[in-house]
């Protein structure tokens, strides 16, 4: 039967507990004593607790018997320490072994922990997260230093590697190192900026606003392009206008941003009308078209009579004013825009007034005669509706001789004009007859001035009907009417007789 024995060394630091368990078994033979190898301990003090572990066996039966000096649990100085142990058996038999435990001052480095390595963004500020560190017998009393900083450049999107190292010693000199890498990366966009949304009037120059890029690793080194650009119609010549534009940094990140520029027609067209003018009655007129402009239509703008309103009151004869107001619309329907033209017809000009010629009459008797006429008139504005006034009057009796006549002819405006003319107003006829008698022929003669009387002849002077017109027609030679008659034995009276 074997009998097993066996102790455990448990952790230097810890109080040692000794198991010492013994087995009895009825056996004979030698006894296999099994000593640990060679121990090292370490301590933060003048020594160190020992623990060890132990075994024997044996042939013999019956319990096996171990015992170390010094004993499992005992404190051991600083140095090379010797632990001797014996093993005995029921049966008599004794063996020995030895083994060194070397207790060493603080041979343990300390416990060094750096972060775990980690990315951060370009441009952002960034530092080394300290490392911690623990150590058995200093506790954190550790001094941690930097041991080395490596930098590897990268592309995209790792820019660059940072590489930091530190090493923690104790303050025996033991130490550690450790390291953490932090990858500074670009992945995030530019930050983009376009020009805020605006209106601009129809006609008025504009253009697009540049956008603003900044990146937080290429700073302003940015590409920006025109990604498209879309217009969008609207009434008239007025339009919506969308950019797009792309920034992309050295790492292709990119981002957009858009403006949008609307060209809006609010302002009226401008109009002008032609200034008042007058016009003069009887003459052709019309109103004379204003003329408008608009900045975005140009002259594409409608214009449109509003109204014509005519007054009279005030005004003398056919004569008037007139206003009438236009209003100019561009193609949206913009239409604040209004203009007038007044006319005003006058009557200035005197009308015509034409007088006879001289007119002649020939008086029944010494008191004279009525003589009528009707000076004719015409006026450009009021036509024949004119007064005409004459001194003497028409109709009147005009004395014997020559008189002069003076017409006034006179528009509703007042606006006169005159003529004058004579009337001659002859004596009755005296036969101032010259009779001329030739072999053959005999002539009569008399003044011009009775050209509407004819002579007569009759045989008897006393016979009222024996009067009888001369067949031959009067020739008129120098002022004096003639008329040459055969030659006759008989004798002949003569007259003259003014036609009917």
């Amino acid at each position: 039967m074997i009998t097993k024995v066996e102790s455990r060394i448990l952790i230097p630091t810890l109080v040692a507990l000794l198991f010492q368990i013994a087995f009895c078994t009825p056996a004979r033979g030698q006894i296999q004593l099994n000593c640990p190898t060679n121990q090292s301990l370490s301590t933060c003090s003048t020594g160190a607790m020992l623990t060890y572990l132990i075994s024997a066996t044996s042939s013999c039966p019956g319990c096996v018997t171990i015992s170390c000096l010094p004993t499992n649990g005992s404190f051991l100085p600083i140095g090379t320490n010797v632990i001797a142990c014996s093993a005995s058996d029921a049966c008599g038999a004794v063996t020995n072994c030895n083994f060194p435990v070397v207790v060493q001052l603080d041979t343990t480095p300390p416990l060094l922990l750096c972060a775990t390595n980690r990315s951060v963004e370009c441009g952002a500020a960034w530092a080394f997260d300290l490392p911690r560190a623990v150590d058995a017998c200093d506790g954190t009393n550790v001094v941690i230093r930097v041991v080395s900083t490596v930098t590897n450049l990268g592309g995209c999107p790792v820019k660059f590697l940072a590489t930091r190292t530190w090493q923690a010693i104790d303050s025996q000199s033991n130490s550690v190192f450790c390291s953490q890498t932090v990858s500074v990366v670009d992945t995030a966009r530019p930050v983009f900026v376009c020009g805020r949304n605006q209106s601009v009037e129809c006609g008025v120059p504009w253009n697009f606003t540049l956008p603003v890029a900044v990146d937080n690793c290429d700073g302003t080194n940015i590409t920006i392009q025109i990604f498209s650009t879309i217009t969008n119609f609207l009434c008239g010549r007025t339009y919506s206008a969308t950019r797009l534009w792309r920034a992309i940094d050295a790492c292709g990140s990119n981002t957009t941003c858009f403006q949008t520029i609307t060209v809006v027609d609010t302002m009226p067209p401008v109009m002008t009308c032609v200034a008042i003018k007058t016009v003069e009655c009887g003459a052709a007129w019309t109103f004379d078209r204003p003329s408008a402009y608009d900045l975005c239509d140009r002259t594409n703008v409608s214009v449109v009579i509003v109204g014509t309103v005519t007054n009279t009151v005030g005004f003398c004869g056919r004569n008037f004013s007139t206003t009438r107001t236009w209003r100019a619309t561009d193609t949206c329907s913009t239409s604040n825009s209004v203009c007038s033209q007044t006319v005003t017809v006058v009557d200035t000009t005197p009308p015509m007034i034409y007088c006879p010629p001289t007119l002649v009459a020939i008086s029944p008797g010494t008191n004279g005669i009525p003589v009528t006429f009707n000076p004719a008139v015409s006026d450009f504005c009021n036509g024949t509706n004119l007064a005409v006034v004459c001194q003497p009057a028409s109709a009147s009796v005009f004395p014997v001789g020559t008189s002069h006549v003076i017409c006034h002819a006179i528009d509703p405006c007042n606006n006169t004009n005159q003529c004058t003319f004579e009337v001659i107003v002859l004596p009755p006829p005296q036969l101032n007859v010259a009779l001329v008698q030739t072999i053959n022929t005999a002539s009569l003669t008399w003044p011009d001035l009775y050209n509407n009387y004819l002579p007569q002849s009759t045989a008897t002077v006393d016979d009222p009907n024996g009067w009888q017109f001369l067949t031959n027609k009067p020739m008129i030679i120098g002022g004096q009417a003639k008329v040459e008659l055969p030659s006759s034995n008989g004798p002949a009276f003569f007259r003259l007789k003014r036609l009917p």
